[in-house]
């Protein structure tokens, strides 16, 4: 079976074990959370099972909807991580969900989420590890290094914060299984020289099955000043 012709995509991702991991750095159980940079709500469905509430912010109109659709009762917002429409000290936590490096401005914008996080609250920003496999297979289609760390920079000026390593994995059904997810993550034709490509940042494990790709995040736990 080719990457192309294969119709379900067979994974699973660490959503559960991040915000197992979250719940240890913040109180999320009972808060009220914003999550800047949702996305199609991937981490989303966990957050909102244990929030008291959960508001999404996500840009894109089409992955807001699409986590709309699949968390019922789920607040979401479209909008920018740089101009949040919220009253002050409307949260008791603001979390970036791997999105802190796509902002232009990332001072700024976690300047605004200290704005809308009451006093005593606090801002965790999750960031991907460049070394890590998952990002060194993206980078095919994207290399996020500048972007991380300017990021990485924002976060440690920050006068009260912690940072800590995140250990995540995904299991995905195989080789192809892989492949197809980050062709249609980047909504890239399929190109059998960039399956090469791709697999070859596994060296010999590229074959296994299931095929487990580290995802080491960073961990960002930051005082509201």
């Amino acid at each position: 079976m080719t990457v192309g012709e294969e119709r379900e995509i067979v994974f699973t991702s660490p959503a559960p074990e991040t915000v197992a991991a979250l719940c240890r750095y913040a109180d999320v159980a009972g808060s009220r959370v914003l999550e800047i940079g949702s996305g199609s709500g991937r981490l989303s469905g966990e957050l909102h099972q244990v929030a008291e509430r959960l508001v999404a912010l996500e840009p894109g109109v089409a992955d807001l909807r699409q986590a709309l659709r699949g968390i019922p009762g789920l607040e979401g917002v479209c909008g920018s991580g740089e101009a949040l429409p919220f009253v002050p000290e409307t949260f008791d936590l603001a979390i970036f969900s791997l999105s802190l490096h796509h902002h232009p401005d990332c001072t700024a914008a976690l300047t605004q989420a200290a704005e809308v996080v009451r006093p005593g609250g606090r801002i965790l920003a999750l960031e991907p590890r460049h070394e890590g496999e998952l990002s060194q297979v993206c980078t095919v289609f994207h290399d996020e290094r500048e972007a991380l760390e300017r990021a990485r920079l924002a976060l440690a000026a920050w006068p009260e914060g912690r940072c800590f390593s995140l250990p995540t994995e995904w299991s995905f059904a195989g080789p192809e299984a892989l492949a197809q997810w980050v062709f249609e993550y980047y909504e890239q034709p399929y190109e059998t020289a960039l399956v090469d490509w791709m697999l070859a940042r596994l060296g010999p494990r590229q074959t296994l099955r299931p095929l487990l790709v580290d995802d080491p995040l960073w961990c960002w736990v930051l005082q509201r000043r």
